[in-house]
C-alpha cells in the first residue's frame, strides 16, 4: 500500500467518523441522477449472478439525488465483520472474488460498499463488465458528467465510495482530476501553513536570541555601574569619616601646648602616641608620678588619666618612670 493510499485512507476515517454531524449545517446540492437497468438475459451454467430485470433505456431524473443507479446481476460478498479502510477492503475483496469465484479479475468489476444496515461490516459486490461497460460509455458521452453511482441492493440504494469510482471507468475520472486539485490545494496549504510556522518559529528564535544578547549586555554594564557606585560611596564615605574626624579631632600641636604648660619642670617624657581621641604618654618624674594624675585631670583637655603600668623607680637614679593613658577632648 502505498503512502498516497495510507493518507486517503486516513483522509476518509476523518470524512465519514469525524464530519458527519457537520453535515446537517449544510445541503448536498442537488443533481440529476440516471438509473441504468441491466438488459433482458438468461442466467448462464456457472453464472450465479442474480438480480431484477430492466429495459435497456436510460430512464428519467429526480430532483433530490444525483447520480446513476444500476439496477442488474450482482454478487454480494462480506469482506470482513468489521469496517476496514478502503485499501484494506480491496485487498480483502479480491482475495475473496479469487477464492470463491470462477470469474478472473479482469472480467469483473470488484466495488466496495458499505450496507448502511451494518455500518460495522465491510461488504462488496461483483459483477462482470459485460453487463455494465456498454451503460458506462453512455454515461461518459452525456454532458452533465455524473459524479455518483450507486447498486440497487434490495430495497435500498448503496451509493459507491468515489474511490472505487475514480479507476472503475473513464466516465468517473473526472473525480480523480477534483481529487488531485483537491490534495494539490491542501498540499500548497499545509506546505504553506509550515513554512509559516518554521518563518514565525524561526523569527521568534531569532529575537529570542537577540534579546538574550541584549539583557546579557545590558546586565554587564548594570555590574559595572554598580561596582563603579560602590566605589563612588566607600570613597564618599572615607572622606567624609576623614573629614568628621578631622574636625572633631584635636590638633597635635595643642596637645603638645597642652602637656607643655601643664606637666611640672621636674617632669619630662620620652614618648607621645595618639590613637584617635586616646592619648599615652610615657616619661620620667623626679619627685613622685602619682602627683601627676591630679594634674592631667586639672586640664580641660584631657580626662580619665591612669597609669597603663605600674610605676618603676630606676636605681642608681631620682625620679620614676610612668606610662599614662587618658582621652583628649574633642574641641
Amino acid at each position: 500500500m502505498s503512502l498516497i493510499s495510507a493518507v486517503r485512507d486516513l483522509f476518509d476515517w476523518w470524512r465519514d467518523g469525524v464530519t458527519p454531524p457537520l453535515n446537517v449545517f449544510w445541503a448536498p446540492p442537488r443533481r440529476t441522477r440516471v438509473t441504468i437497468p441491466s438488459p433482458h438475459h438468461e442466467s448462464e451454467v456457472g453464472d450465479p449472478a442474480i438480480g431484477n430485470e430492466g429495459g435497456d433505456r436510460i430512464q428519467g431524473s429526480t430532483p433530490d439525488v444525483g447520480g446513476a443507479i444500476f439496477h442488474g446481476p450482482l454478487l454480494k460478498f462480506q469482506a470482513a465483520t468489521m469496517r476496514l479502510p478502503f485499501s484494506r477492503s480491496m485487498e480483502v475483496a479480491r482475495a475473496t472474488v479469487q477464492e470463491k469465484t470462477p470469474f478472473a479479475l479482469t472480467d469483473i468489476y470488484v466495488l466496495p460498499a458499505q450496507d448502511r444496515r451494518s455500518d460495522g461490516q465491510s461488504s462488496f459486490y461483483v459483477i462482470k463488465r459485460e453487463r455494465i461497460d456498454p451503460k458506462l460509455a453512455e454515461i461518459a458521452a452525456r454532458r452533465p458528467r455524473i459524479d455518483r453511482w450507486g447498486v440497487r441492493d434490495g430495497d435500498q440504494i448503496i451509493w459507491l465510495p468515489s474511490r472505487a469510482l475514480e479507476n472503475l471507468h473513464p466516465a468517473f475520472h473526472h473525480l480523480r482530476h477534483w481529487r488531485n486539485g483537491l490534495l494539490a490545494a491542501f498540499a500548497i496549504v499545509v506546505v504553506a501553513s509550515g513554512a509559516t510556522y518554521a518563518h514565525l518559529l524561526f523569527t521568534y528564535s531569532s529575537a529570542q536570541e537577540e534579546l538574550a544578547s541584549l539583557v546579557e549586555a545590558k546586565r554587564t554594564e548594570a555590574l559595572q555601574v554598580r561596582k563603579l557606585l560602590d566605589r563612588q560611596q566607600k570613597s564618599i564615605a572615607a572622606v567624609e569619616a576623614a573629614r568628621k574626624g578631622k574636625a572633631q579631632s584635636v590638633p597635635v600641636v595643642r596637645v603638645w601646648e597642652e602637656l607643655t604648660r601643664i606637666l611640672p619642670d621636674d617632669a619630662w617624657l620620652t614618648d607621645i602616641a595618639i590613637d584617635g581621641d586616646m592619648l599615652t604618654i610615657t616619661g620620667f618624674a623626679a619627685e613622685s608620678a602619682a602627683a601627676l594624675i591630679a594634674t592631667l585631670e586639672a586640664s580641660e583637655l584631657f580626662s580619665a588619666p591612669n597609669f597603663t603600668s605600674p610605676v618603676v623607680r630606676i636605681p642608681s637614679q631620682s625620679g620614676e618612670r610612668f606610662e599614662i593613658r587618658l582621652r583628649v577632648q574633642p574641641a
